[in-house]
């Protein structure tokens, strides 16, 4: 000191760690749940987050290591700031949410048109279509009978389902006798091929151009039983998708 004097002291300093973290090394996790492990503090600390949803903590915010869930798929960002040293670290965790199960509609179609299985677009963001034509969209388009099906991937889970696709040469094939005696031949006026028109429109006259039968969505179901022989006239107009003219001919009732 100033009078020459000489004195020695000994300063402890006790140098704390930041907080740390471990992801475990996971990125992105399913179901809405993660374990934090491997947080260390010198005197505790807090979480907080940010991210699409809530996150509940357990046992709760100020726990080192909680376990989180979330009430939302998502990309999430939770913060763990040490109360001693007011340093903080943070972790960046996906949950994925899983692929739910669903199902293709068969299809039936006209040869020489086209048909469309789908859509089944999910609505989890990371979903990947693969079907087993090799297509990587969530619908596609088809030609021919067969069955295609296709699996849509995430990261948690896979669903796959499969649809029967029938073709059928189309249009109305007229009859040109009906017997309704009860055989299983011939006991109704029935045209080929007219399921592949919803909404068809029959009127069925007798020679003297007196209406006898009406529907306006025909259904190959009627068994003329109570008409007499004899030959009648029928207009028929087929709905759905028919480019035809009105089928417009006759056949005969035997008894």
């Amino acid at each position: 000191d100033n009078f020459g004097c000489v004195y020695d002291t000994v300063v402890q300093v006790n140098f704390v760690a930041l907080p740390g973290i471990s992801a475990n090394g996971i990125s992105s996790v399913c179901e809405g749940q993660y374990q934090v492990a491997g947080t260390s503090s010198f005197a505790g600390g807090l979480w907080s987050f940010t991210g699409p949803g809530n996150a509940a903590f357990s046992p709760g915010t100020n726990d080192d290591n909680p376990g989180i869930t979330v009430d939302v798929g998502g990309a999430y960002l939770f913060t763990y700031t040490d109360t001693r040293c007011l340093k903080d670290t943070t972790i960046e965790i996906y949950f994925a949410d899983s692929i739910p199960e669903f199902s293709l509609t068969d299809l039936s179609f006209c040869i020489g048109k086209d048909g469309i299985i789908g859509t089944v677009e999910s609505d989890v963001p990371e979903a990947a279509y693969l079907w087993n034509t090799g297509e990587t969209t969530p619908s596609i388009t088809v030609t021919e009978s067969g069955k295609y099906s296709i699996t849509i991937n995430g990261l948690c889970n896979s669903e796959t389902d499969t649809a029967t696709v029938l073709t059928s040469t189309c249009g109305v094939f007229t009859p040109n006798v009906v017997t309704p005696n009860g055989d299983g031949i011939n006991d109704f006026l029935r045209f080929d091929g007219l399921l592949n028109y919803p909404g068809t429109s029959l009127k069925v006259y007798d020679r003297w151009g007196r209406s006898v039968y009406e529907n306006a969505n025909y259904q190959n179901d009627w068994s003329p039983i109570d008409l007499v022989a004899g030959t009648y006239f029928y207009v028929l107009s087929p709905g759905g998708d028919y480019t035809g003219e009105p089928e417009s001919k006759t056949f005969t009732l035997l008894k």
